[in-house]
């Protein structure tokens, strides 16, 4: 029931919670479909997306288009790509100490856990963005 009231918040928290193309200055634009449950089948942790999500909407800065809590333009924390290559990183590390260790179990389970979040971090929302192409 938790995992579900949590999905339920993220959802509700990111104000582009279905996939929408939208005509701005002439250029199409692309929005993620939100879906914390099905990220979380592939190894994100709910809790830590819906942390995610709370620094998305409070980040500060100009939102592409405006109205969106996960459009922040500029490249730094309450950016999407931003938050999310952040944890991917943090895993990567742990997952390579792991590794060196030689505990190839939970190196597996670091990997894993890196990928799905810079999976999540490379999600276009605005196409030619360099550092989500990078992502």
């Amino acid at each position: 029931m938790k995992r579900l009231l949590l999905t339920l918040a993220a959802v509700s928290t990111c104000a582009s919670a279905a996939l929408v193309y939208a005509k701005l200055d002439g250029e199409e634009r692309f929005f993620r479909d939100i879906r914390p449950a099905h990220w979380s089948w592939n190894g994100a942790d709910l809790e830590t997306i819906e942390r995610v999500f709370e620094r998305l909407r409070v980040a500060e800065g100009r939102r592409v288009p405006a109205g969106y809590v996960d459009t922040l333009e500029a490249f730094g924390p309450g950016n999407w790509t931003y938050e999310f290559e952040a944890l991917g990183d943090r895993f990567m590390t742990r997952a390579e100490q792991e590794d060196q260790k030689g505990l190839s179990g939970s190196a597996s389970f670091y990997y894993n856990k890196a990928a799905s979040y810079y999976a999540l971090a490379k999600y276009p929302h605005k196409r030619g963005a360099v550092h989500e192409t990078r992502a």
